[in-house]
């Protein structure tokens, strides 16, 4: 038969599945975004999404989450609120009841909101037209003084607040060290105007504070007003107050071009013009694209121009390690996301929530067990297959089943194994206890002594995206073989959902025969011994693609199972055979 090159082997269990060796991560293995939404399935049934009100809100239903905040109050970091920005009204709710109660009624509709936290004691909100408030975890104040704005931020210690319906270019400041107190008639500065544009957001970035328009951006500095103001750019601006990420040195936007910009602080960087071009956004809904950092990652949310809808449907993804060689994923179907939200503020650790496009609901997308925090406790007893634990938490019957749990502490510490099942935890006055399974036995059984945890590690429902670049005077991608391995007797199903090629341009392909467009190729390693049977590949029907991106799932027919899935990519030659035969 015709010779072949085994190029690169990607693991796309993205090491985050249990494995029999932990081993480092090695640079070439998958990007893995787990359990976000694909090829159209519905959110609720991906295992890692979980909605934190179970009901949308009644009064906005139908409406989209505009914004969202996480306030931990930082004098006293036990309380903890969740605020939304839904119809008229700002919602919060807490960690334990997840009810939504009104906070504040009665806004200007179709305004603009915009959240800070400044000092140890307050969350501070402004809209477009409705003024300042203040919000300390239990009551809410409103700043008289304070003028309306469409963003509020801290500038050392000072809040500003730009923009707004009244003085859309002007920029307001608090007294130094007061954020209550306001004296609007003198405390502002003038941003200058590109044809009329308005200020859309005000972030504190590096040592300064940036200051995006329509069309332009602007930067202030020092704590002396009035402060020094200096042009980043005359002609690129951000239309959607949403979309402006601030994560560590950089700060990433979408832009009145249409286009998703970087600013390091020295240059402006156009991370689609060369693979993804001037997103498809129609003016309408410009102002709606919103963004977060996610695991690494650029996450942006937007609604298709060509589309029907009129809300967010579309998201694009991109490996924002090297800004001058982005590597985007996407744009990926079934998202409704109208606005992010962390537990921490930073949107890179942690749990990240996200606002739904047009059901009032909030889903989150954890990496533990309940919020952020694992699910962990103390032994009662253990045989082989299972343990008898004690919780402070209640847990419904198999909720665990798919996770792994590790021992932790006392003996048998540094095993672990993917859960089978659990009993309902039932409350004995003081704990909770119950009754956890296991599908392969323990090496040394857990004592008395022994303490465990369990995190969100599903291998029941996986998504990834898998992105490789050619390798050097090899511009071909033909045929790309899929192989899994599973533990046990659990044999896996990759779902290659859809590839992406050059230039942002989508190619549908099929698997083990033809099928119809946006039907699901399904590869079954029962019938895959080996890379020596070329009947089972994928044809991707595209002859000149540099970089290759893969979104699938794996599917362990409803068995957990410990992943070792991995992805060969062959290259071969003009001169070579490569049918067969």
């Amino acid at each position: 038969m015709g010779a072949y090159t085994i190029y690169q082997n990607f693991d796309f269990s993205g090491g985050l599945n249990t494995r029999e060796k932990v081993a480092e991560i090695s640079s070439n293995e998958c990007t893995v975004s787990q359990n976000w939404v694909s090829s159209g399935k519905a959110i609720e049934v991906l295992p890692g999404y979980v909605k934190f009100n179970d009901v949308p809100v009644e009064e906005c239903a139908s409406l989209p989450v505009k914004t969202m905040f996480r306030f931990v109050k930082p004098s006293d970091p036990g309380i903890k609120r969740f605020l939304m920005h839904c119809g008229t009204a700002v919602w919060v709710a807490d960690e334990v009841s997840k009810e939504w109660i009104k906070l504040i009624p009665s806004l200007t509709p179709d305004s603009r909101l915009s959240w800070t936290v400044y000092g140890d004691q307050y969350c501070y909100i402004v809209t477009e037209s409705d003024g300042l408030r203040k919000y300390n975890g239990t009551s809410v104040y409103f700043i008289g003084d304070a003028p309306s704005g469409t963003t509020v931020s801290a500038h050392y210690n000072r809040l500003i607040i730009g923009g707004g319906k009244n003085h859309p270019n002007r920029l307001f400041w608090s007294e130094a060290g007061f954020a209550d107190i306001w004296d609007t008639a003198n405390n502002y500065q003038e941003i200058p105007t590109v044809k009329g544009d308005g200020i859309t957001r005000t972030a504190f970035f590096l040592d300064g504070t940036l200051i995006f328009k329509h069309q332009s951006i602007w930067r202030i500095s020092g704590n002396m007003d009035p402060f020094p103001l200096s042009v980043v750019s005359d002609s690129i601006g951000c239309t959607a107050l949403e979309s402006v990420v601030v994560y560590g040195d950089k700060v990433f936007f979408f832009s009145n071009t249409r286009h998703i910009y970087c600013y390091d602080g020295l240059n402006l960087i156009n991370l689609t013009e060369e693979k993804i071009g001037a997103l498809p956004v129609s003016p309408a809904n410009a102002g709606n694209v919103c963004g977060a950092v996610i695991d690494g990652k650029l996450w942006v949310s937007y609604c298709d121009a060509d589309s029907n809808d009129i809300y967010n449907n579309r998201a694009l993804i991109c490996d924002i390690s090297s800004t001058a060689n982005p590597k985007w994923f996407g744009p990926h179907t079934g998202f409704r996301i109208a606005s992010f939200c962390s537990f921490d503020g930073h949107n890179d650790t942690g749990d990240i929530y996200f606002g739904d496009a047009n059901t009032a609901t909030v889903w989150r997308k954890g990496t533990n067990f309940y919020h952020g925090a694992s699910l962990y406790g103390t032994t009662l007893s253990a045989d082989e297959d299972s343990i008898q634990v004690v919780s402070t938490l209640p847990v419904a019957e198999n909720t665990l089943a798919g996770c792994a749990i590790r021992i932790s502490g006392g003996s048998g510490v540094g095993q672990e194994r993917i859960v089978s099942g659990n009993t309902e935890f039932s409350f004995d006055g003081d704990f909770y206890s119950g009754t956890i399974q296991i599908y392969r036995t323990w090496d040394t059984i857990p004592f008395t002594d022994s303490i465990w945890e369990i995190g969100t590690i599903d291998a029941r429902y996986r998504t990834g995206v898998l992105s490789m670049e050619a390798p050097e005077r090899q511009k071909i991608f033909d045929k790309v073989f899929v192989h899994t391995e599973s533990e046990g007797d659990y044999p896996l199903v990759v779902e290659i959902i859809k590839n992406h090629m050059d230039g942002g341009n989508q190619y549908i392909y099929s698997l083990l025969g033809d099928t119809a467009v946006w039907d699901t190729a399904v590869f079954d390693e029962s019938a895959f011994a080996s890379p020596d049977m070329l009947d089972d590949y994928i044809d991707l029907d595209c002859e000149e693609a540099k970089y290759l991106n893969i979104e699938f799932s794996i599917n362990g027919r409803d068995q957990p199972s410990i992943l070792y899935g991995y992805i060969l990519f062959f290259t071969y030659g003009d001169m070579l055979n490569f049918n067969g035969s």
